[in-house]
């Protein structure tokens, strides 16, 4: 690139450089004197040290103090400082006034502090064991304490797991409307009209394709959750069961629908001994292959939570 000097008017090749303004050092020396001979001195407020600015800093900058952003970070708060010995060694700190307000006291380095905080405060010093040993009373009270520590819980019996699920036994959980899986929106829903408590937000999707069974003739109607089942021969574990869905067909008679997206093993065991105790009864289980089925084909149709 072919550009005229600035100080001597002579063309030059600058090469990639696109910023040179002058052709040779020495245009360049004497074309920035006249600028150097107009800069002001001024004297840092902190280390008091004379530094340079031109008439554009002080132009566009209304106060200029520190020659650096050092003697800045340090002088800015030159009255707000204080100046106070380190309680350890005596050490003269200079600090920030604000800081001492809720300090009682004052440490130059962590070493300091930790020797400094041994010394004053003993017993807070002091590790874990040491107080424990501290806090006993007599030899006694350890010895029964390292009894307890040291004995192994005894297994519960079948008897004492019996007489908690007979307790248990045909009640409903306090919490049942709380909902162990947060991604498994329970609450209620409106279907068509109803407000309905469901525990899932799959289940009233599966209400609402019920609904559409029924526009067309293939489901005559459906209730959700009319009936418990007990397992009254076993002892502990699952001893009931409640179907989701109890439909009825429309050729007479009707079956239980049971939606799960997860099969766990109590889900399991449950199905198992409904087709045991009651075999029959028929279950129709909408896993999440067949749901997702069923949201793909009908979502246009069916307005889906």
């Amino acid at each position: 690139m072919i550009k005229t000097c600035k100080y001597c008017n002579k063309e030059f090749e600058t090469g990639r450089h696109k910023h040179v303004v002058y052709c040779s050092h020495k245009c360049a020396n004497a074309g920035t004197a006249k600028t150097r001979e107009r800069r002001i001195i001024i004297v840092c407020e902190y280390c008091k040290k004379e530094f340079e600015v031109t008439p554009g800093d002080l132009k566009y900058r209304i106060i200029i103090r520190f020659c650096s952003n050092e003697c800045k970070a340090k002088g800015q708060f030159l009255d707000k400082r204080i100046i106070k010995n380190c309680d350890n060694c005596g050490k003269p700190i200079e600090t920030l006034k604000v800081r001492m307000l809720h300090r009682e006291e004052t440490f130059c380095s962590v070493a300091c502090k930790n020797s400094g905080y041994l010394k004053n405060h003993p017993s807070k010093s002091m590790n874990w064991n040491q107080r424990i040993a501290e806090a006993m009373a007599t030899e006694e009270i350890k010895n029964k304490l390292r009894t307890l520590n040291s004995r192994s819980r005894k297994p519960m019996t079948d008897e004492h797991k019996n007489k908690i699920s007979d307790k248990l036994f045909g009640i409903m959980p306090a919490n049942s409307k709380v909902n162990q899986y947060t991604k498994y929106k329970r609450g209620t829903y409106n279907i068509n009209g109803k407000d309905i408590f469901f525990r899932s937000k799959w289940e009233a999707n599966y209400a609402l394709y019920l609904d559409f069974l029924i526009k067309v003739n293939q489901v005559k109607s459906w209730c959700y959750e009319p009936r418990i089942f007990y397992f009254e021969s076993i002892r502990r574990g699952s001893r009931s069961y409640t179907p989701d869905f109890k439909v009825e067909l429309p050729e007479g008679g009707y079956e239980w629908h049971e939606v799960k997206g997860y099969m766990n093993p109590q889900s399991k065991t449950k199905l198992k001994r409904m087709s045991l105790y009651y075999p029959k009864e028929k279950i129709v289980l909408i896993e999440r292959i067949k749901y997702s089925d069923i949201l793909k084909k009908l979502t246009g149709v069916i307005n889906f939570y």
